[in-house]
């Protein structure tokens, strides 16, 4: 039981990483984490700004 948490848990981190990487790349690498929150709130996906920053930090999703 705990282990289906955890592999889920997993593979909607994964699912949110690959999204954020498609905006990012879909603004030129240009959005930062506030302009990238507002970005996933527009398409329909509720997440925090710290998760946000977090994410873009561990994958080098740095703003050029």
């Amino acid at each position: 039981m705990e282990e289906d948490k955890r592999k889920r848990r997993i593979s909607d981190e994964l699912k949110l990483v690959k999204q954020v990487e498609k905006v990012f790349k879909d603004s030129d690498k240009t959005y930062g984490y506030r302009a990238m929150q507002r970005a996933l709130y527009n398409e329909g996906i509720e997440i925090s700004e710290y998760k946000v920053r977090r994410i873009m930090r561990e994958n080098g999703f740095y703003s050029e």
